[in-house]
């Protein structure tokens, strides 16, 4: 099982590192926010999983959870970024 769940550890480097770069803005809502989805993603996720792979399962949807976080913040700061961008002409 280690094996397989050791993929989510680039996710959870850079889930950090989001979460860190989203709180040094001032986007703690946006970090509570998107945690909060990777909640439900797990929850759902697991209750599909579980029961058909058992621990595999788990496993699974915790790497699935671990990416949807970084697909969740990284979509915000490109957001914020387009938001903010300044045109020069």
């Amino acid at each position: 099982y280690l094996s397989i769940i050791s993929i989510a550890i680039p996710f959870v480097y850079l889930n950090n590192l989001t979460g860190v770069l989203l709180n040094s803005l001032r986007m703690e809502r946006i970090t509570m926010l998107t945690t909060f989805l990777g909640l439900i993603v797990n929850v759902v996720l697991n209750f599909m999983l579980i029961p058909q792979l058992k621990i595999f399962g788990a496993v699974y949807s915790t790497i699935l959870t671990e990416a949807s976080l970084l697909i969740f913040q990284t979509i915000f700061l490109i957001k914020l970024r387009k938001d903010n961008e300044m045109t020069y002409d």
